[in-house]
């Protein structure tokens, strides 16, 4: 059922100018609740005015390219109900609705010496006080691709008045959780539920909506639905296209071996050396097309303290120095960002 309701609305929003059924706004707008209004019998209504003004929705729904968005989905005018990567309502038909309470996004590991520290969002919504989130790590399942079993314990939780949505926001886990050579795994994030008192209120940015790759790659996102589906959506199934969730994993490679690498999009990447480091450490990777590639460095909390400009790179194997000595002793994050990707991982200075 939500698999036909879903494809027909964007399907609606491609070719109908007054399509109410699902929306994209631009990522940098604002977001202002109001108090959200249910049915008599209890159940959430679609029919609501809580999350997104219909003014910062795009009147060319899913035409614009480029940039990160928030998605909207709405049974009814004004487009208000709701984001569908975060915080709303879900009208599936028959009256019936359901809510999303958690989101998730797809990668790949090849590596036999991997663990995942922290989970790094970018939010486009964040609003209230009240409600906390935590990350947690998924198996995929063999033949459904969904989020099957949480692998290790979620992480510390965060409060959605420490939320950005100007930067990244880090949970962190209290011992690293090791994921399996050679596997799919998925990196999720709770979302505060729908109506709360405070109206806490969050948005997972995502990328243009776009065609989700075979059921055994890397770069596919997920929604987990409350009543009363209760489960696990693969967003390819539910809309029939695909949108990479900025949910990023930051992954340590404890191996060095010379094919330990993890993987995402057009983009591998090695363990950097040397780690520690006290002057230069290297940020290894390689490529499969031809990719501008930049570094970015940041502390344990997710703020961005350096950028290096890496410049182009040929398909294959390449590096970028980073020059380290005006950073203190301690452990730090680092982003390797390419045309196709995002990846994250550690690495350690010592003075």
């Amino acid at each position: 059922m939500i698999k036909k309701l879903l494809s027909i609305a964007l399907i609606a929003v491609a070719f109908t100018a007054n399509a109410q059924q699902f929306k994209v706004g631009h990522s940098k707008k604002s977001n202002t609740p109001v108090p959200a209004r249910y049915s008599n019998n209890g159940t959430q209504s679609v029919t609501v005015d809580t999350l997104m003004p219909a003014s910062v929705s795009s009147a060319t729904g899913c035409g614009i390219t480029g940039g990160l968005y928030n998605y909207v989905c709405d049974a009814v005018a004004p487009m208000d109900s709701g984001y569908i990567f975060g915080t709303g309502i879900l009208n599936i038909g028959s009256g019936m609705s359901t809510i999303t309470t958690e989101v998730a996004q797809k990668y790949h590991v090849d590596s036999a010496g991997t663990a995942v520290t922290d989970v790094l969002v970018l939010a486009g919504a964040a609003h209230g006080t009240t409600a906390t989130t935590v990350a947690k790590l998924y198996t995929e399942g063999a033949t459904t691709h969904k989020p099957t079993t949480q692998i290790g314990a979620s992480s510390a939780p965060v409060a959605m008045a420490a939320y950005s949505t100007t930067a990244y926001t880090a949970f962190h886990f209290a011992a690293p959780i090791a994921v399996t050579n050679g596997s799919n795994f998925f990196a999720a994030v709770t979302v505060p539920v729908f109506g709360g008192a405070d109206m806490d209120t969050l948005s997972i940015l995502s990328t243009e909506l776009g065609v989700c790759p075979a059921a055994g790659a890397d770069s596919c996102s997920a929604l987990k639905f409350g009543a009363p589906i209760n489960g696990w959506y693969l967003t390819q199934v539910g809309f029939g296209v695909n949108g990479d969730l900025m949910i990023f994993p930051v992954i340590t490679i404890t191996t060095t071996g010379v094919n330990d690498h993890i993987s995402k999009g057009n983009l591998n990447l090695y363990s950097a050396s040397p780690n520690p480091a006290s002057n230069s450490i290297n940020i290894n990777f390689s490529l499969t097309n031809s990719s501008k590639v930049d570094i970015e460095v940041l502390d344990v909390t997710g703020k961005v303290i350096k950028t290096v400009k890496g410049g182009e790179f040929a398909a294959g194997k390449g590096s970028v120095a980073v020059d380290v000595t005006n950073l203190d002793a301690g452990s730090y994050i680092y982003s390797i960002t390419t045309n196709g990707a995002k990846m994250f991982s550690r690495f350690v200075v010592a003075k």
